[in-house]
């Protein structure tokens, strides 16, 4: 079932996607989309595999332009590629250098570009700032989502006191860490008898950059994972813990995005429930939880809420029983879902949606929310496709 016309945008001559939905793929004009170009489509990226940069002209018959190339990449979120916010034509992106992980702004319109001396995760509105965890950690206990090529110096340490997140600097390049794994760690600490390793990812700047959201998750013995979820300043302080998967009434959180600066829209369990996973709205510093739908949003999925401010949320599922992803529209005002497509999934999903090589869609707005980018696999090879849904 596809509601509105699928266009692909990318060439067959390789496996193009962009990764994870909280990053601008559209330049300013909505005429660029940038994306990544892979030679191979069902294996995890070996230290030495570069994937290429580059980016789709929309006015030119979505004629594909390299910009670079990198070998600090995953699955699931590519090199955090995207358009650096407040710049007309500058994009950011991860790269592996000879100390550690890095990352480059480069101009795409005269080629100029400079190198950040810690790799990015999330970038601040203004475009001056970002913040970066240790890529390195996440590679060795989360295959999927950080890199291979530089080794976890902190292999055997279940809570380093020097990894955590790192405030840097995009136009002077330097950086300090503002919140340790060990600090976390040490702050309720989980039971002993069934915590392992500990990590931090997913990070996101709310809509006016004035707190930041990320998740602490630790291995759990015999295997799996549990997690919490926090929100703090972007200086570290004021630390809030909005969830901890290991209080009966709290819940275990997934995917989420900030609705507005106060609001987290976040994929959970209901606090004080048994039910399965829902999508909430969570209040920022107050606790304060309310479920949505569950009747019509009832899988976890990467939810977004459209850029015009409306209560129209753009999100996905996972694959159902016939091995199909829905990508649909939600309106909240009056909940109403539309389903917009069904596409396959492939044969990458592997023992389910923890597979490392799986292709979510990841649907992703235009600049002027008229438009909507997926990655998909359903034709047989990844590539990028375009859904006018300025009927809504």
């Amino acid at each position: 079932m596809i509601r509105s016309e699928l266009i692909r945008i990318t060439p067959g001559d390789g496996q193009y996607f962009f990764g994870y939905y909280d990053k601008w793929q559209f330049d300013p004009t909505d005429r660029y989309v940038l994306g990544m170009k892979s030679r191979f489509m069902d294996r995890p990226p070996a230290p030495g595999d570069a994937i290429e940069i580059g980016m789709i002209d929309r006015d030119q018959d979505h004629c594909w332009a390299g910009l670079g190339s990198t070998t600090a990449w995953c699955w699931q979120q590519g090199c955090m590629l995207q358009w650096l916010p407040s710049s007309e034509g500058e994009v950011i992106y991860n790269v592996r250098g000879d100390g550690g992980y890095e990352s480059v702004v480069r101009d795409v319109v005269n080629g100029e570009s400079r190198r950040i001396g810690r790799a990015i995760y999330t970038v601040h509105p203004n475009g001056r700032e970002a913040i970066g965890l240790d890529f390195a950690r996440v590679g060795h206990l989360r295959a999927g989502y950080g890199y291979v090529g530089i080794d976890d110096l902190n292999e055997h340490v279940d809570a380093p006191d020097d990894s955590g997140l790192w405030r840097i600097n995009l136009e002077g390049g330097d950086s300090e860490l503002i919140v340790t794994i060990a600090q976390l760690a040490a702050l309720n600490p989980p039971p002993a008898d069934t915590t392992g390793r500990h990590w931090f990812n997913h990070i996101l700047y709310n809509t006016d950059g004035s707190r930041l959201i990320f998740l602490h998750r630790w291995e759990t013995k015999p295997h799996g994972w549990l997690g919490r979820m926090y929100t703090c300043k972007p200086d570290g302080s004021e630390l809030h813990r909005v969830c901890d998967a290991t209080d009966r009434g709290s819940f275990n959180p997934s995917h989420f995005w900030w609705r507005d600066a106060k609001t987290t829209i976040v994929w959970g369990v209901m606090p004080g429930t048994m039910n399965d996973g829902a999508y909430l709205l969570v209040e920022d510093q107050t606790g304060e939880v309310v479920e949505l739908d569950r009747a019509q949003l009832h899988c976890d999925g990467h939810m977004s809420y459209r850029p015009d401010g409306s209560e129209w949320i753009l999100s996905d599922t996972y694959p159902d029983k016939q091995n199909r992803r829905t990508l649909f529209l939600y309106h909240a005002d009056d909940n109403r879902r539309i389903d917009l497509a069904q596409l396959g999934a492939g044969n990458l999903y592997g023992i389910g949606r923890t597979s490392e090589c799986r292709c979510d869609l990841h649907p992703r707005w235009s600049r002027d929310d008229a438009h909507v980018c997926i990655d998909s696999v359903h034709e047989g090879c990844r590539a990028m496709y375009l859904l006018d849904v300025s009927a809504y």
